[in-house]
């Protein structure tokens, strides 16, 4: 992502008067503001020097793999915000979610290299390795069973390498206090991120016309303000996933609030997070010197009718996002609500944001937000880009 901090805002002084609404509508205590500073803080100054240390000396990976690598920690750096949570072990998180989001990106190369796999059961017995790599009671698979390797001449390389990041990721999952009180949920995820992967691969047509996939969800009946693309969405999104790992690491966790993340997360958290990546991706492929780049495939955004229409989306998902951390039971909810706000930050400053109308469009949404949280946030963004 390339943030232009001069499109934010133009305006960095604050006020008394700004201040005070601050407080007022923000906090309800002193605490609340210690603990969203101090996981500022410790995401600023410990997570993401972490994050740069185990891209950059990576050992594991080659020099293409290790390229991947980067563009993964740069796009998807904002998913390391739950590891600054109290208690969170920010290194063994860190370490899953890089052998995570290089376990979907390379299945994504996979299927993407050998693009005549239009056969279910290889896909589904692939995309097993997801589930497996977080579920570490489980035995793990040969996920290339039903592969025709002769026919596609598959390296073994490739096959290691997806033993290798399932079998990483299940090691940082172990000892995890509360772990066992969240996996079904993020197993919940991780299927439906993997359902609709193996969808999007069968359905050649799936990125030109809404897709029927959320109708296998009966998402009407439970979310009846969503479109479907937006259910779609919310399922693509690892926000929710990362949010219940960083409360797991609380050995008193209680179920109560396991329920209550997952109802924050899915659909409004994730779906205004993926969202938001899809905004700053949308029209690029129009504006772009490069003529060569491209949007992004998986852009959800394509599908409303018009430009204001995706902006009065974004405005819904955001407030609807707060309201539901407001109404629920939720450990740490000033932290939660930060984190939507740091989301809206830190994608509207991305210089994709603000081509052609998008740039009215962009300081809309920024408005929806309040005058002091546009300030408060351009004052912090050089300090949390990757």
């Amino acid at each position: 992502m390339e943030f232009n901090i001069k499109e934010f805002n133009p305006n960095i002084h604050f006020n008394k008067e700004d201040l005070a609404s601050f407080y007022k509508n923000a906090f309800n205590n002193i605490k609340d503001i210690f603990n969203v500073f101090s996981m500022l803080g410790k995401f600023i100054f410990k997570t993401i020097p972490e994050l740069k240390i185990q891209v950059r000396d990576n050992k594991t990976f080659n020099d293409e793999l290790n390229e991947r690598l980067y563009e993964l920690g740069k796009n998807e750096y904002i998913k390391s915000i739950f590891f600054a949570f109290p208690k969170v072990n920010t290194k063994k998180m860190i370490t899953f979610m890089i052998n995570y989001g290089m376990l979907v990106n390379h299945l994504d190369y996979l299927c993407r290299y050998y693009d005549g796999i239009k056969d279910k059961r290889v896909l589904n017995q692939l995309f097993l390795a997801l589930l497996e790599a977080v579920e570490p009671s489980r035995k793990t698979s040969n996920y290339f069973k039903y592969f025709p390797a002769d026919h596609y001449n598959l390296k073994n390389t490739d096959k290691d390498l997806v033993k290798l990041l399932v079998d990483s990721c299940r090691k940082q999952l172990k000892k995890i206090p509360s772990y066992a009180m969240v996996k079904e949920y993020i197993k919940k995820y991780v299927y439906m991120k993997k359902d609709y992967l193996i969808h999007s691969y069968l359905i050649n047509d799936e990125y030109n016309q809404p897709s029927n996939w959320a109708d296998n969800y009966n998402y009407t009946k439970y979310y009846p303000e969503l479109l479907p693309w937006e259910f779609q969405a919310a399922a693509f999104s690892d926000l929710g996933l990362y949010a219940l790992l960083s409360a797991a690491f609380d050995p008193f966790l209680e179920l109560e609030t396991v329920i209550n993340i997952d109802k924050a997360y899915f659909p409004w958290i994730n779906g205004l997070q993926v969202l938001l990546t899809n905004y700053v991706d949308l029209y690029q492929n129009i504006y772009a010197e490069d003529k060569k780049i491209q949007a992004n495939e998986h852009n959800f955004l394509k599908h409303y009718d018009n430009l204001k229409q995706c902006e009065e989306r974004l405005i819904f998902f955001y407030k609807k996002s707060l309201k539901i951390c407001s109404e629920l039971n939720l450990n740490n909810v000033f932290m939660h609500k930060t984190i939507i706000k740091l989301i809206l930050a830190i994608y509207l400053s991305d210089s994709g944001a603000h081509i052609g109308l998008k740039k009215v469009a962009s300081r809309n949404i920024l408005e929806s937000a309040g005058t002091f949280y546009l300030r408060f946030w351009k004052a912090i963004m050089p300090l949390i880009t990757f």
